[in-house]
């Protein structure tokens, strides 16, 4: 499992990564009593993964847009967030936090490395194959049966992931 962390671009990078952990702390407290899924979720991340990647979530507006997407009642994950107060920054959205599980992310890194697609029942497919070896054929095919089937909520979140940068 991963945090990944989208943060406003118009932060530095140290307040990039301070942004983060207050929406993680603020997600711990939110989670603190839970007995969710969920929480269970954020609480073994916490304690057994502890893997965090800061990407760059954009401005105040695509930050919620990130938000409103993770919000969605059919969303398997823990997600949070982090404001800064009125007085500071106007209540200036700062970071979103969602954690996900491995099958989520590594299936994101294979799709940005092999062009891969899902097929209109959520299962992960090759895309043009004319220019890979049958070794990257039959890895791809592996991969397929591994990972199964992805919902519609998940194949988008995969395209998201995909779409932002690592915080710099």
């Amino acid at each position: 499992m991963r945090a990944y962390h989208f943060g406003n671009f118009y932060m530095s990078s140290i307040q990039q990564g301070i942004q983060a952990e207050h929406a993680a702390v603020w997600m711990a407290v939110k989670l603190r009593r839970s007995t969710d899924k969920k929480s269970q979720m954020f609480w073994d991340w916490a304690a057994f993964h502890e893997t965090v990647i800061l990407l760059n979530g954009g401005m105040d507006c695509d930050l919620k847009d990130i938000a409103n997407f993770l919000n969605n009642p059919v969303s398997p994950y823990p997600f949070g967030m982090f404001k800064e107060s009125k007085d500071a920054m106007d209540s200036m959205l700062t970071n979103v936090m969602v954690i996900l599980p491995e099958r989520i992310y590594d299936v994101a890194a294979q799709v940005r490395r092999r062009n891969l697609m899902f097929d209109n029942g959520g299962t992960m497919s090759l895309g043009r194959t004319e220019h890979m070896s049958n070794d990257d054929v039959e890895e791809c095919n592996g991969m397929i049966i591994e990972y199964g089937h992805y919902s519609a909520f998940e194949m988008e979140l995969i395209a998201k992931l995909n779409r932002y940068q690592l915080a710099s």
